[in-house]
């Protein structure tokens, strides 16, 4: 989670005061359903950028460069321990 905390200081909309926090949401038969929440300081140009594709090719790159050894996707197992 600490990955997608993370992952928001590299977009200029986020704002750092209050901070982002992500939080596991719900457990479903292979996910676990996370939630990231961020505030934004223009709102009006929507949310599509934070919310599509971008961030999660954001998450793949700073996940390289980690200890995770993969993020999970819709469908995939996350092995923990």
């Amino acid at each position: 989670m600490n990955l997608m905390e993370d992952a928001t200081k590299d977009f200029s909309r986020v704002l750092t005061n209050p901070a982002c926090s992500a939080h596991i949401i719900g457990f479903g038969e292979s996910c676990i359903d996370l939630n990231l929440n961020a505030w934004i300081q223009d709102p009006e140009q929507g949310l599509v950028e934070l919310k599509s594709k971008n961030l999660f090719e954001h998450l793949a790159r700073i996940q390289k460069t980690s200890n995770c050894d993969s993020l999970p996707t819709k469908g995939s197992a996350l092995n923990l321990g």
